[in-house]
């Protein structure tokens, strides 16, 4: 997270075009263990810059949150930390993973089901949100194959098992394409409420 207390970064920032803030934690415990911040920073007097500058900025605003396993990827801390982002009104929102070697062993990305989770709470706060999971290739682009096509979609986002039977239908595909995908490890079956969603399997998860 910028320092945007800092009136020179705030300044600058706003000739700007785009600007992406990320946004890890709303609890300085969760914060502290996440982005090792420098211990003369306040959590508190960021977030409030970050609110300030969001009020004011006229460019494309995007937001980004790493979610890490057993740090900020539980229901609590998601939705404290989608509904500030909500507050901020972003263009888009991004939920990513660790996908490169961390500086820490114990550093790993949160299972499928976190990160349904966590895709749910945002989108039902009308942000609009999409997924950085490892995967680029292929997302939303039709290629005429039915299984990497899905893939690619879900890469950027879950699908609920009605839309995804939909997609199948129109593409006049069989719908034990589903279940292949999810023997093969291709895909994730997880539940949201009292629907079904599917999401890509993690890399190397």
């Amino acid at each position: 997270m910028a320092e945007f207390f800092k009136r020179e970064v705030f300044s600058l920032l706003l000739e700007t075009d785009w600007v992406l803030l990320k946004v890890d934690a709303l609890s300085p415990d969760v914060w502290r263990k996440v982005n090792r911040p420098h211990g003369s920073l306040s959590l508190g007097r960021i977030l409030e810059g970050i609110s300030e500058f969001a009020r004011v900025f006229k460019g494309e605003l995007t937001t980004e949150t790493m979610l890490s396993q057993g740090f900020n990827d539980r229901a609590g801390e998601i939705e404290n930390i989608s509904a500030f982002v909500a507050g901020l009104k972003p263009n888009k929102s991004y939920i990513s993973v660790p996908i490169r070697p961390p500086a820490e062993m114990k550093v790993h990305p949160p299972d499928e089901h976190f990160l349904n989770l966590a895709h749910q709470i945002f989108s039902e706060k009308l942000i609009d949100t999409e997924l950085l999971i490892g995967y680029e290739e292929n997302a939303f682009a039709f290629t005429g194959n039915v299984e990497e096509d899905l893939l690619g979609i879900m890469s950027v986002h879950p699908m609920r098992e009605d839309a995804v039977y939909r997609f199948l239908k129109k593409a006049k595909a069989e719908p034990s394409t589903v279940s292949r995908l999810v023997k093969r490890g291709k895909l994730v079956e997880t539940q949201y409420r009292e629907w079904t969603f599917y999401v890509r399997k993690l890399p190397n998860s």
